[in-house]
């Protein structure tokens, strides 16, 4: 699995090695699958997932972005959202992103601009053919600065990090936490 994440030396250093063997069906897919995170999480949970917008504001970077093939200066959407569970109120995910708003189509911008979707739907809405190219991934210990939002604050979370291309330029950085005890 190791060869499917092409900057894994590049993950954060407080993240730990993961035992992948470890994880349960459930979990290994989560870190690989290339579709959209919300809705294998409605398929294999039968719940309807809400996206519940902590954050969104766009910001000017400081510095280049090397994933976003952004230079300094660049204006970019930085997003927080949980996925929850519409019946349950489980959070199966926090995701971060870090959105090129200049590479998105009129309809998506808005869309993302809106921020009562999660992006994926907002992508298979719009029809935006992208491709995903996994980054890295790592556990995150249960001593890390805690997720906004999440219950159980203090836990260990599987982390991964993916970015979205559309005709050849990265449109997203994204980095997700699953709940390690996370169960269904």
């Amino acid at each position: 699995m190791s060869g499917l994440f092409i900057a894994q030396e590049s993950r954060p250093d407080g993240l730990l090695d993961l035992d992948v063997d470890a994880l349960t069906p459930f979990q290994r897919a989560l870190l690989v699958i290339d579709g959209t995170v919300t809705q294998f999480i409605e398929a294999y949970t039968a719940e309807r997932v809400d996206v519940t917008c902590l954050s969104q504001k766009r910001r000017v970077l400081t510095q280049p972005h090397t994933w976003l093939e952004v230079e300094s200066g660049a204006s970019v959407i930085a997003r927080d959202v949980l996925l929850k569970g519409a019946k349950t109120g489980e959070v199966y995910a926090y995701g971060t992103s870090l959105i090129a708003p200049e590479r998105l189509e009129g309809p998506l911008l808005a869309g993302v601009e809106g921020a009562e979707e999660s992006l994926g739907r907002l992508l298979r809405q719009n029809r935006a053919e992208t491709y995903r190219e996994l980054l890295w991934r790592g556990l995150e210990p249960a001593d890390a600065p805690p997720c906004p939002g999440m219950q159980n604050k203090r836990q260990p979370h599987i982390c991964r990090c993916y970015r979205m291309i559309c005709r050849n330029h990265p449109l997203m950085v994204i980095v997700e936490r699953f709940p390690l005890n996370l169960h269904v």
